[in-house]
């Protein structure tokens, strides 16, 4: 495909979708192509949800090829393995495809770190990209529905983070609805679970997991995975015939294997306009990003969220199509976050309010809902019209 005015966007993350809502609404100057490995998009919000047999798949996809459909993009399914890019050219390389372009944009979210330790690609589970959330689903199924001896199923959730926490609450209430005992632990490489959040969230949770049997154990760190254990650092070993994969967040390869601007870390290192601090007609947003104007910035969906409608707005002026002024991302400093906890409740902390309610839960799925149906109602509004 030789460059001809084209934007490419890399990957169908949270700010990516929100991109192409816009162009559905208003088509951008130029041609723009989507490269992505998968042909529908899962929300991650929802996806504990899918595990406990509270939603299905349908509730939480985003229809990646109509939502293009709708933009007047071009959908190239595969991996992006290599990027070139200057100051007014791009040029990537993807699995079946070579692209040419004016500018790019990057949202393919980050890595879990430890997928090359012994075992791990063999005997964890995980839940990207699509192809593995499917394969833990499927294998959790085959677990709890198979025949039992009465003994309690020895599982593993590695990783003490806000998604290592709710699949356990859902994997428990999965359980109970199929009456398959459990016996799981949680793995946190940090001195206490949640790190991300405050103590007295995380003691809240510790709390509520020692009340359905759930082992914690902190400052672990696994080393290797076997079919029938994880073993840790200090020579230990927690027993798991199911061990699930949440370690946080690394980079993606793409970027250094590229020779993008990153951070120490690897992440793509983009300025308060999204944009890659060196200057390249290269754009970026999610958890695959570090902000240079933000570094406290975490990596949570929310900020992707809220990122889309800049980048969207930036790229259409770039591109030509001007609105008005490039405009600045300002991530605000304290968001909402709910957990949900699998028992018809969630755990919601709002600055210093932390509450454990039904009415937590409510308004989580509200938000999660209206999230996955603003990008597929484009699609079919965008069909109705044609």
């Amino acid at each position: 495909m030789s460059a001809t005015r084209r934007l490419i966007l890399i990957g169908g993350g949270h700010a990516h979708v929100e991109v192409l809502r816009s162009a559905a609404q208003r088509r951008f100057d130029g041609e723009l192509v989507l490269v992505s490995p998968d042909v529908q998009q899962l929300y991650s919000g929802m996806m504990p949800a899918q595990l406990r047999g509270a939603v299905t798949e349908r509730a939480l996809s985003i229809d990646l090829a109509a939502l293009c459909r709708a933009a007047g993009a071009q959908f190239v399914a595969g991996t992006v393995h290599q990027i070139a890019v200057t100051n007014t050219h791009a040029h990537v390389r993807a699995d079946h495809a070579s692209i040419d372009g004016d500018w790019c944009s990057v949202d393919i979210g980050a890595v879990s770190p430890g997928h090359d330790l012994p075992g791990v690609r063999e005997y964890a589970y995980a839940t990207r990209p699509l192809r593995a959330w499917h394969a833990l689903l499927k294998r959790a199924t085959e677990l709890l529905t198979s025949r039992s001896d009465g003994k309690p199923l020895p599982c593993c959730i590695v990783g003490g983070g806000a998604a290592g926490c709710e699949l356990a609450f859902a994997l428990l209430t999965r359980a109970h609805t199929l009456d398959r005992p459990l016996s799981p632990t949680i793995l946190s490489a940090a001195p206490r679970l949640l790190p991300e959040f405050s103590t007295r969230m995380s003691n809240r949770t510790v709390a509520l997991f020692a009340t359905r049997g759930v082992r914690v154990e902190t400052s672990a760190t696994a080393t290797r995975v076997t079919s029938r254990e994880v073993q840790l650092s200090d020579g230990r070993s927690i027993a798991s015939e199911f061990t699930l994969w949440l370690t946080g967040a690394a980079a993606p390869p793409l970027f250094r294997a590229s020779q993008c601007a990153t951070d120490a870390e690897g992440f793509l290192s983009v300025d308060a306009t999204l944009r890659a601090v060196n200057g390249d007609a290269l754009w970026g947003a999610g958890d695959c990003v570090s902000h240079l104007a933000s570094p406290w910035v975490t990596r949570s969906g929310v900020y992707a969220v809220r990122s889309g409608a800049v980048l969207a707005h930036n790229l259409r002026c770039v591109t030509g199509n001007t609105l008005g002024h490039i405009r600045t991302f300002t991530p605000q400093r304290h968001t909402m976050f709910i957990l949900d906890t699998a028992d018809g409740r969630a755990l919601l902390r709002w600055r210093g309010v932390l509450s454990h309610s039904r009415w937590a839960l409510q308004l989580k799925g509200a938000i999660d809902r209206r999230f996955v149906a603003r990008y597929n109602d484009a699609s079919h509004s965008a069909h109705r019209h044609r």
